[in-house]
């Protein structure tokens, strides 16, 4: 990911492209490293992400009102290994013997569920 400045910079000529106006609609793929709600450039500073997803609300980018927008970021968000429980698991990804798993066991993943 660029440096803080480049990344303000780049989301606001994004934001502004009248081109989007033609498009169906809006992906981004943020990878970089990460912590909590905040993602690096390369100069190490943090960036917020919704300084980064903001942008491109409704409101703030009117060339994509009313479309599909979607953001994939694949970073860290600290260092705390989290579990999932049963519950979680059948929800996720159907039944699975043993009731704990770490997250990890589940890492590098899309899920999404849509509604209208």
């Amino acid at each position: 990911m660029k440096c803080l400045q480049e990344v303000r910079e780049t989301v606001e000529v994004m934001r502004r492209d009248e081109s989007l106006e033609n498009d169906e609609c809006f992906i981004m793929f943020v990878m970089s490293h990460g912590k909590d709600n905040y993602v690096f450039g390369s100069d190490g500073q943090p960036v917020r992400i919704n300084e980064i997803i903001t942008p491109f609300t409704n409101v703030n980018c009117t060339f994509l009102k009313n479309k599909p927008k979607l953001v994939f970021i694949q970073a860290c968000r600290g260092g705390t290994v989290c579990f999932l429980t049963c519950i979680d698991l059948m929800l996720l990804v159907g039944w699975q013997e043993g009731c704990i798993w770490p997250v990890k066991k589940l890492s590098d993943r899309v899920l999404a569920w849509l509604s209208v």
